[in-house]
């Protein structure tokens, strides 16, 4: 694909934001407004304004000195100076600084001699420095205009004798009765510092101090990342700098508005492509796929080779030797394979997923293939399915690869050979019950991944039916809660028939056919209470699914039938310890056939509450899935994550195993590597910092100015499909309120901009001739709209298209919250507004990797100066976008801390109790406990084990609290001889208690997001 034009539009609108937000509309341009109104960034005002009151007034402080530290002055609201760090070899003596910089003077218009306008005048002024004159103690001032000074003091380092320069430029003026008019004759616009040496290797790079500690991991990034220099810290502004043709640093210079292009990830085109060809796969013989996987490896092996030749550092030999663990295992797969057996589940594997692919039963299309990091993340689980007594199946297997680049097939492909092997290997199998669990942070997420998942189960029925593998279906359930999809059938039912007047949610969750893509309405779905199913069939009777498809989207029907493959939320799994049914669903604490596979997707997101809970659950759930000493496979994934090791032990209590693990560089793990942006659209990054102006007049005078420039697109002569990707604007709140707050004026005052550039600033730069005074069509995508119309609205409402002669009018605005940050994923979507610096790297690059997905896209980060934070990153902004993956933060999980025990012990002991023990459980029979039941020595062993793998420091206060939980239920037992576990809307023979009931042992969670509260206000005004 070309994306030339894509790139000239997204210049285009970069122009026009700096234009409109910096400034200047020409060199030598008179406006007619105080240009301190005019332009939003860019400006040194008078050192001693402290703010404006209401009615323009301007307040001073009479105490500000004329301060040495550039922060003390650029942390001010109105900034009066600006600068940056360098770093020179202690062999260069000179260097040369250019400052630019412009200020406006009052002109009477020469047509109305009443009115005054604004002269703009520029000035370039060359300092050449000698550095001998300055030192730690001898602080080298120029003036360079009247009110105007350079500033500059060599820092000395205790680390090393070369010259750390701080160059400040400030504003020294002072304001005396001033009006807010008045202020921009005594304010500089457009500065900006640029240093330059004839010296060689004259710049040296800036040591960040950004990450608090060094340890293994640490020292792992600062490798993989060495190539990634910074050369400069910005004060109160940004910087960068330019390479020479022999890659050194020639230049360095300020910017109020840094851009950074961030280039994707791609598969590496490191395997032969035969060997890739799913087709191909799915139907050659034994020693052909060995021979082509041979080969495959072969190349992996001459890559860590290499590494080894590059590099003998400890750091990188830790990194090879994992390499070469991949490679072993590899190697394993392929004797794996010549197992006639599993051949043949794989050979049906990848016919399933070329189904999926194609959806042609009789193609032959072998260029659909595998990209190499897929195949070979299928390749390392099928020993740990095969050969369950393995050590591999005790090892949780983490796909780390960017996000949109292909995990999803990665793992169904592995599920399609679980199914398939279990089904051949034993006959026994051959009935229903669950196989494989995929499960999801949110419901929104699981909905959209059902839809995929459910055309591989399309696709494993037919050839099911095609090659006579046993009579019982292969089939998926949405196991989701009831936001979702309802709980039981009665409830399905009463929704199907009064549809928009019911209160229920709404069953019909799949909208087309995932096998031929017709358009399921409500009449083909139906209720058969007899058979406890909701049956849902495909519109087109020749469709193979045009009777029934293999899908169950109601609880009730799901417990009833057991499907093979389970797509659900984390939390969900709460469900185990209130509903039998739920715990049968699994065949939890029998010895009947248990899921062979866990799939857990956006590993990252489980972390903070919700992941402190899901440990603790976890303990319970993997070993009530344990069959015969062999617990189920877990394989994850994540675009973003630090600290796995120990998160994957906290949530699992498991090694891990990263693939594909780094080798000594982060652009080339073999599997992957950085594209250039010819091959795959590069992502850029823009900068604003607030400063002089309020967070509300800052982002609508961003946005304002993002939705003029994306509608000259139109004007400008761009494609309609350009155009589409850059039309609707997405917002990115950290904080609902924020969000709130946002689409008022979004209606309203980015309106009013928006207009004011059109027929005023913009109309004879950029005039806008045919478009509209008004786009005011939004969507609020946030938790406060339910699972199944943020669904419709995705799939459907948003997926409209720009094109200049249609009636359907695309959304001109998404204001989101961080729920945007996993499983909206929509093509056309190409600009981002991200207000604030989310408070974790990962969020940041999940969120704006939303955008650009397809084609070129834009993220502009809005920064406030008031927060150290966010000043920190704008300040580093070209170091910290150029490898922001290694200041992804770690994730901290304490499933037995003791906020954690006091909502999930009890939970953890009774569900291993009730269905460990046959007697324990039904949920009438909770008043058969007693403590001294022989049973129980081997749970309170498993958990204490646990809790000294995972957290061994609060294994005293665990002994202490289960002490309690058994003291306490067999008392209550003994007293209540009618004890249940839980029955609605009653807590006074019940074991267990509201979650409210702070103070009682056995409070129960319903959800595992029930950790933070919230309440939704209205403000009746």
């Amino acid at each position: 694909m070309d994306y030339s034009e894509y790139y000239e539009a997204r210049n285009k609108i970069i122009e026009i934001l700096k234009k409109d937000l910096l400034g200047p509309l020409a060199e030598d341009e008179i406006i007619d407004e105080a240009p301190v109104n005019y332009y939003l960034v860019g400006k040194l005002y008078p050192k001693d304004i402290k703010k404006i009151s209401d009615d323009g007034e301007v307040i001073k402080d009479e105490d500000t000195p004329f301060l040495d530290d550039t922060d003390l002055l650029a942390n001010q609201f109105y900034q009066s100076a600006m600068g940056m760090s360098i770093s020179v070899a202690k062999n260069v003596e000179r260097i040369n600084l250019e400052c630019n910089y412009a200020n406006y003077t009052q002109v009477l218009d020469e047509e109305d001699n009443d009115t005054h306008k604004w002269k703009r005048q520029s000035h370039s002024i060359e300092l050449p420095i000698d550095l001998n004159s300055i030192s730690k103690d001898k602080v080298l001032k120029k003036k360079i205009d009247e009110d105007l000074y350079i500033q500059i003091r060599d820092i000395k380092s205790i680390i090393d004798d070369n010259r750390h320069l701080m160059i400040t430029l400030l504003n020294d003026a002072h304001v005396e009765n001033m009006r807010y008019e008045n202020l921009s004759p005594k304010t500089y616009f457009q500065p900006q510092m640029i240093v330059r040496t004839e010296n060689k290797d004259c710049f040296l790079e800036v040591q960040q101090s950004t990450l608090e500690h060094i340890d293994d991991e640490t020292n792992e990034l600062e490798m993989l990342y060495s190539g990634y220099n910074s050369y400069a810290s910005g004060h109160g502004c940004a910087v960068d700098w330019h390479l020479n043709d022999s890659n050194e640093v020639n230049e360095i210079f300020t910017d109020f508005l840094p851009e950074y292009e961030v280039l994707q990830m791609k598969p590496a085109d490191c395997f032969n492509e035969d060997i890739l060809s799913i087709k191909r796969l799915s139907e050659a013989e034994y020693s052909e796929i060995a021979d082509g996987l041979q080969t495959a490896f072969a190349k992996y092996n001459d890559w860590i080779k290499e590494l080894k030749n590059k590099s003998s550092s400890e750091i990188a030999m830790r990194n090879i030797a994992k390499c070469e663990e991949v490679y072993k295992r590899l190697l394993d797969a392929i004797e794996v394979l010549d197992n006639p057996l599993a051949l043949k589940a794989f050979k049906l594997a990848n016919e399933a997923m070329y189904y999926q692919r194609t959806k042609d039963v009789n193609g032959a299309d072998y260029s659909v293939k595998w990209y190499p990091f897929q195949l070979a993340f299928i390749l390392l689980e099928l020993k740990s399915i095969v050969e369950k007594d393995s050590d591999e199946r005790q090892i949780v297997d983490l796909l780390w690869f960017p996000t949109g680049g292909g995990k999803t097939e990665a793992y169904l492909g592995i599920a399609a050979f679980t199914l398939f092997y279990e089904r051949l290997s034993d006959k026994r199998n051959d009935v229903k019950h669950v196989s494989i669990i995929m499960r999801y942070t949110l419901r929104l997420l699981s909905l959209q991944q059902f839809e995929r998942a459910a055309a591989l189960i399309c696709s494993c029925e037919i050839i099911r039916d095609k090659y006579n593998l046993g009579e019982t279906p292969f089939s998926i359930g949405l196991w989701v809660g009831q936001s979702v999809t309802p709980n039981s059938l009665d409830e399905a039912d009463k929704f199907l028939k009064e549809r928009n007047n019911s209160s229920y949610s709404n069953p019909a969750q799949i909208k087309k056919c995932p096998w031929c893509g017709k358009k399921i309405e409500f009449g083909n779905y139906y209720i058969d209470k007899k058979e406890k199913r909701m049956h849902i069939a495909c519109s087109d009777e020749n469709c193979f699914f045009g009777k029934e498809l293999p899908i169950h989207l109601v609880d009730e029907d799901i417990y009833f039938h057991k499907p093979s493959f389970i797509i659900s939320t984390v939390d969900k799994f709460a469900q185990l310890a209130f509903k039998e049914e739920a715990a049968d669903l699994f065949n939890a604490g029998t010895n009947n056939i248990s899921p062979q596979l866990i799939i857990q997707d956006e590993l990252h997101l489980i972390s903070g509450p919700l992941g402190t809970m899901t440990g603790i659950y976890e303990a319970a759930i993997l070993k009530l899935l344990t069959t015969d000493g062999v617990r189920p496979k877990i394989v994850a994934s994540t675009a973003t994550i630090k600290n796995a090791m120990n998160q994957v032990r906290a949530l699992y209590n498991a090694e891990c195993m990263q693939f594909p693990p780094q080798g000594i560089c982060a652009d080339d793990s073999f599997f992957a590597e950085k594209s250039k942006r010819e091959d795959k659209p590069a992502r850029k990054y823009l900068g604003i910092m607030q400063s002089g102006a309020s967070a509300a007049t800052f982002f609508v005078r961003v946005m304002g100015s993002l939705l003029f420039a994306s509608r000259y697109l139109t004007e400008a002569g761009f494609s309609d499909e350009v155009v589409d990707s850059f039309w609707t604007e997405t917002g990115y709140f950290n904080t609902l309120k924020e969000l709130g707050s946002s689409l008022v004026r979004i209606v309203d005052n980015v309106q009013d901009r928006y207009n004011f550039l059109k027929d005023k600033k913009f109309i004879t730069m950029y005039p806008l001739k045919n478009a509209k005074d008004k786009y005011t069509k939004y969507y609020e995508l946030t938790s406060r709209n339910n699972s199944s119309s943020l669904g419709d609205f995705i799939q459907n409402d948003l997926m409209i298209p720009y094109r200049k002669d249609s009636n359907q009018e695309p959304y001109d605005f998404i204001m989101s919250s961080n729920m945007i940050s996993v499983g909206v994923d929509v093509d056309r979507l190409g600009t981002m507004l991200v207000v604030g610096q989310p408070l974790k790297t990962a969020e940041y690059i999940q969120a704006t990797s939303r955008v650009g997905r397809k084609t070129p896209g834009l993220v502009v980060t809005l920064y406030s100066g008031a927060k150290t934070r966010d000043r920190s990153h704008y300040e580093q902004f070209i170091p910290y976008h150029a490898a922001f993956y290694k200041y992804v933060e770690p994730t901290t999980l304490t499933p037995f801390s003791d906020r954690a025990r006091d909502r999930g012990l009890q939970a953890l002991y009774i569900m291993l109790a009730r269905y460990t023990i046959p007697v324990l459980r039904s949920n009438d029979h909770a008043y058969e406990y007693r403590k001294n039941m022989p049973e129980l020595e081997n749970i309170r062993k498993y958990i204490l084990n646990y809790v000294e793998s995972v957290d061994p420091e609060e294994i005293e206060d665990v002994i202490i609290e289960l002490n309690n939980i058994e003291s306490d239920w067999e008392s209550q037992a003994i007293r209540i001889t009618d004890l249940v576990y839980y029955k609605y809307g009653r807590t006074d023979n019940t074991l267990y208690k509201e979650d409210y009931m702070e103070n009682n042992r056995f409070r129960m969670m319903n959800s595992l997001r029930t950790v933070e509260p919230s309440i939704e206000v209205d403000v009746e005004e």
